[in-house]
């Protein structure tokens, strides 16, 4: 699962910085960086999505609920790295941001 977890974000990094990307509100580029969206069940499965710049935390807490994931993380990508907040239970609604959010979560 981790390897799965780490081609798929190895995938959204190659995918994601070919270019600007931009494609039904889903935009990144590498001066602000892409949003990403964590759920996940503890030792059981995570799902980590790139979602449009329009999302806020309240939407990825949605989807997390959405996809029975029991916690959930904010996180930022650009071509060099990745960085995620503090994971937290979907039962806490106030979010934690990723270190400088450069993706503006907190916007």
């Amino acid at each position: 699962m981790k390897k799965l977890l780490a081609a798929s974000i190895v995938s959204s990094v190659v995918l994601g910085f070919a270019g600007t990307a931009s494609a039904d509100g889903l935009s990144c580029s590498d001066e602000r960086g892409c949003k990403l969206c964590s759920e996940f069940v503890p030792g059981n499965w995570r799902d980590t999505v790139t979602v449009a710049e329009t999302w806020n935390p309240a939407t990825c807490l949605a989807y997390a609920k959405a996809a029975a994931g029991t916690m959930w993380q904010l996180g930022c990508m650009n071509r060099d790295s990745f960085v995620f907040g503090a994971a937290q239970s979907t039962t806490v609604s106030s979010p934690n941001l990723p270190a400088g959010d450069i993706c503006e979560w907190g916007q």
